[in-house]
Formats: C-alpha cells, structure tokens, sequence
C-alpha cells in the first residue's frame, strides 16, 4: 500500500497526515526519533518528515516524492513543467485541475528520492522560484512512507 503524507504553504491545503486508524487502540505508540539532520528545518516540512518518520518511514531509503504546482493556464502549466524537469531532473506531467475552476496541475515526481534536506531545500527551492516567475503558485509535496 502507498501511503503518502502531504504538506502545503498555501490556504489550498492545510498540513495534514492522514493515516489509516486500524486498531491502533491495541498498539503501543511508536516513539521514533527525527534524525539531527532535520532537527533545525523550518516547518511545515520538518512537520511532515516527523509525520514520516513517526509512521515508520526510513529517511535512509529510496521514495517516491510528488511537489505539486497550479497555473492559469495550459501554456503557463507547460513551460512550468518543462523548465522544473530541466532545472531539478524531476518527472514533470500537467492535466487539468480537479477543482474546475479553470486552472492547471503540475506534478513534479520522482521515485528513489532519498530524502535528506539538502535535496528537499534544493528542489523546493527551485520548483517555488520557478512557480513565482510564471505566476503559479506551489502547493506542497507529498512522499510515500
């Protein structure tokens, strides 16, 4: 099962972690220890790589990582998804907004990340940079536990 935890800087989504709550009455709470690598990271991402790690999550092994960005329109949405692949490597697609109110999705994935905060500061850094000079706005990212 992919379980994934999602953050967002944006009203569009608030931080959250959704977990499936089984029988977890009967479990004994995981105390799982953020690496000191992450100690001084700015929420909310530190947030979510404690949500990871509290879920189970090794930061030393290869997941998935999906950013997510929204644009006006089908143009703004493909320069956006060709200049983050150029700049950052990512697998970048664009489709239509589920939201119907005429704006454009980018997901920005790649599988085998090994999280760390370079990369993350690096890649987040160059996905919002690029989402501000096209007027589009950076939504977050998601990883797979």
């Amino acid at each position: 099962m992919d379980r994934r935890l999602r953050t967002s800087h944006t009203p569009r989504n608030q931080p959250t972690v959704r977990q499936d709550a089984g029988m977890s009455i009967f479990r004994r709470r995981r105390t799982a220890q953020l690496p000191d690598e992450w100690t001084g990271y700015p929420n909310p991402d530190r947030h979510t790589v404690e949500q990871l790690v509290a879920s189970g999550a090794d930061l030393a092994q290869p997941r998935h990582v999906v950013f997510y960005v929204y644009a006006a329109d089908s143009g703004t949405a493909e320069a956006v998804a060709r200049l983050i692949h150029d700049q950052t490597g990512l697998d970048a697609t664009i489709q239509e907004s589920a939201s119907n109110d005429g704006t454009w999705c980018i997901e920005a994935e790649h599988s085998g990340v090994v999280l760390t905060p370079e990369w993350l500061t690096s890649t987040k850094g160059s996905i919002e940079t690029v989402a501000d000079e096209h007027g589009s706005e950076y939504d977050g990212w998601v990883a797979s536990v």
